[in-house]
């Protein structure tokens, strides 16, 4: 039952994550202080 929820969880986490970085690494990117946090 863990392993399932883990991989649900993975599931609709990693493309939430993976957007909220690119955006960070975008938004850093244009603006001063550089995009390394992405």
């Amino acid at each position: 039952m863990r392993h399932l929820t883990f991989r649900t969880a993975t599931t609709f986490l990693l493309p939430l994550l993976l957007l909220f970085s690119l955006f960070i690494l975008l938004r850093g990117h244009y603006l001063p202080g550089g995009g390394f946090v992405g």
